[in-house]
């Protein structure tokens, strides 16, 4: 049989009713089937990776374990585990019956002849990638009583919050906890965190993604690679001219909220202080000079005054101006410290800070806790003489 009789045979058998060309509707279900089954994958591992962290969460990042409790009242009594970030040494985060991240789930009413201080902040008070006893309120505790003073320090931090929230939360717990002294520990980012507060028409919605362990681990990884957020902290500082109208704006508000602070400390028979703290990305690479030369000649500003502890001398004067006792010299102690190493190295940074977090470590805990230690007692801040041990 030729070629052309093959052509023919074809053709007819389509016409008495032979094998039909594959609907154009079936190729649609197969191409719909395909991709059904690759989401259906792809949910599947993200619902596995949810799960796994989940299970691990803090043992991964600092950041990721905020997402299971957006309010400290949602954690009072829990206890979770942790692992320190660079030793990978696990230990237990307890909170107590005020949600506060603590060495009990009950801490006890304050004795009377016991001088209690409260130690209100985000992250850097809260240390969660330490175990309880290595944090900053623990340090602070052990060098207050090795000096004398029968002392006991709460660790009322809650990482992620600024200063609007940080009032929110002493409303909250100064009729609770009675402490003689409430301080506060303030950062940079706190600025930006009190504008978004203040105007924020309602508090924070607790959807899905927000309580997400997956969204915020890549998230919290996402933030780390963006270093043009971590200069923006510094950045409105150094340029010439005008300050900008936001910093103006988030200025105020902090002095706003530092007043009602002390009058809300002052209620409860309570003194108030602040001290600024400084992370390590004021120390690193992207601090620089020359770093801040680039940011301005990009925006066409010149640099005015490079120094990186500009914003803490910001808020030593508001606080000054209303007689509130301030420490904002962490800065210069920390710096101090790392100009006896080769700057912006790995050895520098793990003098005071975890090598993959911008926090402070044990031994930054024990520095600080080491300086306001002794601001605490020059400046008189201890003021109930029965806290004065024997």
């Amino acid at each position: 049989m030729n070629q052309d009789d093959q052509t023919e045979q074809k053709e007819s058998s389509t016409i008495s009713g032979g094998p039909a060309p594959k609907p154009k509707l079936s190729r649609i279900k197969s191409i719909l089937f395909s991709v059904l089954a690759n989401l259906a994958i792809l949910i599947l591992i993200a619902l596995s990776a949810e799960f796994y962290l989940s299970r691990t969460a803090a043992k991964f990042d600092i950041a990721v374990i905020q997402a299971k409790y957006p309010r400290i009242q949602d954690r009072a009594g829990k206890v979770e585990a942790g692992r320190n970030p660079d030793t990978k040494i696990p230990h237990s985060i307890i909170y107590d019956q005020y949600g506060l991240y603590d060495s009990t789930t009950l801490r006890q009413p304050p004795a009377k002849d016991v001088f209690r201080i409260a130690l209100f902040g985000d992250s850097f008070v809260e240390n969660l990638g330490l175990s309880w006893d290595e944090g900053l309120a623990a340090q602070l505790e052990k060098c207050l009583r090795r000096d004398g003073f029968n002392i006991e320090v709460i660790n009322a931090g809650f990482s992620g919050i600024g200063s609007v929230r940080e009032l929110e939360l002493m409303h909250e717990l100064l009729p609770q906890l009675h402490p003689n002294l409430a301080l506060l520990n303030w950062f940079n980012n706190d600025l930006l965190e009190n504008l978004n507060e203040q105007y924020s028409k309602s508090p924070p919605k607790i959807n899905f993604l927000a309580r997400s362990y997956l969204y915020n681990f890549f998230n919290y990884k996402i933030n780390n690679l963006e270093y043009e957020t971590f200069k923006s902290l510094y950045s409105i500082f150094f340029i010439h001219g005008e300050m900008e109208k936001n910093t103006k704006i988030e200025l105020d508000i902090t002095k706003q909220v530092f007043d009602q602070m002390q009058k809300l400390s002052s209620r409860y028979q309570c003194r108030f202080g602040v001290v600024t703290v400084p992370n390590a990305i004021s120390f690193s690479e992207i601090t620089t000079k020359e770093a801040y030369a680039d940011i301005c000649a990009r925006t066409g500003k010149k640099l005015k005054d490079f120094r990186p502890g500009q914003p803490y001398y910001f808020i030593a004067k508001i606080a000054m101006d209303q007689n509130i006792p301030v420490y904002p010299f962490l800065f210069n102690d920390f710096k101090r410290i790392l100009s006896q190493v080769p700057p912006q190295t790995m050895e520098a940074r793990q003098l005071l800070f975890f090598a993959s977090d911008p926090h402070w470590n044990e031994k930054g805990c024990a520095f600080a806790a080491e300086a306001i230690c002794v601001w605490l007692q020059t400046n008189n801040l201890l003021i109930n003489e029965s806290a004065k041990a024997d």
